[in-house]
């Protein structure tokens, strides 16, 4: 059964602490409520920055207080760098950092800030809360070549000019 069937206190403080952003922030406006697929409590939001708008729509989680909403833009479009390949936002919130108490609400407003620290002064880069590996990093990529640190060291020590002979491998994948 969903959630907020079984929770309709929690979902009332959903919707009123949505409901109280939009009336102080002058940012977020469209505020349009929903039941969607397989009983999902869903609310589209609109995000405006600058001239710029930005149609979003957050869908509870099945376990939610236990899990987090997704985010993601109407449009399907992709408009942030901490977009997952299924158009999800990486938000502060998210399911490696979820507490109970997190409301959507505040993911509401990550999502703000998200939008404004990219396309503030300079269109800087928000910095990533995740930590990968090299091999994460360059997982999708179809070029990779890795070079191992004892290898680094053997040919910083080689004098430059030098010929030497190397043993390479590599993997073609189809």
């Amino acid at each position: 059964m969903a959630w907020w069937i079984t929770d309709p206190g929690r979902a009332r403080c959903e919707q009123a602490a949505v409901d109280e952003l939009a009336e102080s922030a002058g940012w977020l406006s469209g505020i349009r409520w929903y039941v969607g697929d397989g009983l999902a409590l869903c609310v589209d939001f609109d995000v405006s920055h600058g001239a710029e708008k930005f149609s979003m729509t957050m869908t509870y989680s099945a376990l939610h207080p236990h899990a987090p909403p997704r985010v993601v833009p109407r449009d399907g479009g992709r408009l942030s760098g901490h977009q997952y390949a299924d158009g999800q936002m990486c938000l502060e919130y998210r399911s490696d950092n979820w507490m109970p108490d997190i409301t959507g609400a505040m993911l509401v407003e990550s999502t703000h800030r998200l939008i404004a620290g990219e396309r503030g002064v300079g269109n800087r880069r928000v910095p990533s809360a995740h930590h990968t590996t090299l091999g994460q990093r360059t997982r999708g990529q179809p070029f990779r070549f890795i070079l191992m640190p004892q290898a680094e060291r053997r040919l910083a020590s080689i004098p430059e000019g030098t010929s030497i002979e190397a043993l390479m491998s590599e993997k073609l994948r189809t």
